[in-house]
């Protein structure tokens, strides 16, 4: 089957003397709400997963021949394409097997220009130098569906991929999370209305992993406007920019336990001192010399 949404990808389960489908979004996507809508969201990524080749047609890309680039350069025009700062393509990329870009005159394979720099690294300082930046791009599409428990390596992964994309639809982004984090799709397009989306993404997200990271509660993002949930961002599109160290996103993350959802709002544990104050000195005088008065605080402001 061939799939177009944008970009164009391949679909194909069937003999090659079959002649292949046709996948178009905007024509097997109905634009209006309703069933129709939600079960086509809901079998997209069923199309992706058993896509022969993923094939991405891109303005920018297609302006320029491949032939004359070296392997760094047609790796940068990729990464720095806009289909790379889209939210929907990440998900199509990430559940593609075989992810193609077509250049003005030819297709490239995304993991043959892995490979190709992986060798040429070896030999060359100069491929060496840019080496690892480029497999921490590549990484950021296809390391989602590896097995693992750590919600904060899951949740650090999926911040450094999203924060740079952005959303035609803000009420998309907690189904392509979903898809992402392997969370239950149809439950998130069951919510009603649109906006609540997000807190049942941090609902599924807690409910499989054991509960949330809890120093999300110092995070400075945006936060949902409901009550029990306010120490929820509202989005992964806006994470990226925030005034924390992009370096240090996977300690932000990490805590030694996870916070638990509950009616009342995030429950979190962390050690500290109780303080109390005295009514009097030893000396038996008041605290509060002039009773009545207000006290002016210090202030160690610079």
């Amino acid at each position: 089957m061939l799939r177009f949404s944008s970009n164009i990808e391949y679909f194909s389960s069937k003999p090659p003397t079959t002649a292949p489908l046709i996948w178009l979004d905007t024509l097997c996507c109905p634009a209006s709400d309703g069933w129709g809508k939600q079960k086509a969201i809901e079998k997209i990524p069923i199309v992706y997963r058993r896509a022969k080749h993923v094939l991405v047609l891109d303005a920018g890309l297609m302006a320029y021949e491949a032939a004359p680039q070296d392997v760094p350069e047609q790796f940068a025009r990729v990464f720095t394409s806009s289909w790379m700062r889209r939210l929907w393509t990440l998900q199509e990329a990430a559940l593609a097997n075989s992810l193609y870009f077509q250049f003005s005159d030819k297709s490239i394979s995304i993991l043959d220009l892995c490979n190709t720099l992986e060798m040429e690294s070896k030999s060359s300082m100069r491929y060496r130098v840019i080496y690892l930046d480029f497999i921490k791009e590549f990484l950021g599409i296809y390391a989602y569906f590896v097995a693992s428990d750590d919600i904060s390596q899951v949740l650090s992964h999926l911040e450094d991929a999203l924060g740079y994309r952005s959303a035609s639809v803000l009420t998309d982004e907690p189904l392509c999370i979903s898809t992402l984090l392997s969370l239950d799709l149809e439950a998130i397009l069951a919510v009603a209305p649109k906006e609540d989306r997000m807190r049942k993404v941090w609902d599924l997200v807690a409910l499989k992993h054991g509960g949330i990271p809890s120093k999300i509660i110092f995070f400075d993002q945006p936060r949902i406007k409901v009550p029990g949930y306010g120490w929820a961002p509202q989005s992964f599109l806006e994470m990226g920019r925030g005034i924390h160290d992009l370096h240090l996103r996977l300690a932000r993350w990490d805590a030694p336990q996870l916070a638990l959802i509950t009616p009342k709002g995030l429950h979190v544990r962390y050690p500290g001192f109780i303080v109390t104050v005295i009514d009097t000195y030893e000396d038996s005088k008041p605290r509060n010399p002039l009773p009545g008065f207000q006290q002016t605080s210090e202030s160690y402001s610079k």
